[in-house]
This record gives structure tokens, sequence and C-alpha cells, in this order.
């Protein structure tokens, strides 16, 4: 079994990898550096892997953060929509928002970015994987992984 967790922004897509030996990877999209954020949109599908691309072939579920609305939420939306053509249809997609997927792993749903942080080096360290040093959006999408692995087992 293997799932992925997916934060995004207007600037990158982050994709976490987690298989069932606590193997994860962090695979890191930026987007375009064009000022306009359409355009940044419009990238995903040329640095995010499409859906038949080998890289989705043997993921069982994905954990993708789902925005809550605020100051760039159109941008996000493009974001997000583009990202999930990317995945094939056959694989499930668990929309997370934060407070739901801060609280799957045991945090506070209102965690800050630090304890989140921290939470994913221990996890790391815990379990003998790279990831220590990962910026915060690959962090987030550690935990978002997480969240999917945990619906898949109970499935």
């Amino acid at each position: 079994m293997k799932v992925a967790g997916v934060d995004y922004s207007t600037r990158a897509v982050d994709i976490v990898t987690l298989d069932e030996d606590n193997h994860a990877e962090w695979h890191h999209h930026a987007l375009s550096a064009s000022t306009s954020a359409l355009e940044r949109a419009r990238s995903v599908s040329l640095v995010v892997p499409g859906r038949d691309h080998a890289f989705w072939s043997d993921i069982d579920a994905v954990g993708m953060e789902r925005v809550i609305p605020h100051g760039s939420i159109v941008t996000l939306l493009w974001v997000m929509g583009a990202v999930l053509t990317c995945i094939p249809g056959r694989i499930p997609v668990e929309p997370l928002t934060p407070s739901r997927w801060k609280s799957a792993v045991g945090l506070s749903g209102s965690a800050t970015k630090e304890q989140v942080a921290r939470f994913a080096e221990a996890w790391c360290v815990k379990h003998r994987t790279v990831g220590a040093d990962w910026n915060q959006d690959a962090k987030d999408a550690l935990c978002m992984a997480l969240v999917a692995r945990a619906m898949v087992t109970v499935d």
C-alpha cells in the first residue's frame, strides 16, 4: 500500500508519498515563475505528473488539502482543480480541511505551523525516514498522507 498527501499554493505543489514501511518521499513541483496567477495555475499540468504517468501507478489513496476561503481563494481553486486533473480517477481523493488533518494526526485542530513542523520532524525521526529538513508544505503533505493511509487501512 502506498498513499500520497498533497499540499499546494499559488507557487508550488508538494506531494509526499508514503508506503506501508513508513518510507516517505517528497516531490516538490514549483509552478511557473509567471507573474500571472492564471498562468501559474495553468502550469500545474506541465510540472505535476499526469494521470497516465507511472508516478501514480502504485498510489492507493490521496489526502489533499481543502482550501478554506480567504484572500486568494480563486487562484487556489484553480490550482486545486488543475492538480485534481493530474490524479487518475481510480484513486480516491479525500479533501481535508487543515483542522481535520491536524486533528487526525493527534494535534489540535488549530495547531500552528511550528507545532505541525515539530510533529512531522518527530515522526520522521521515530520512523527513521527522511523529512526533518523538508519545507513546511512538505511537512503538511506528510500529515495528509498519514491521514490518507489511516483511511485506507480502516476501509
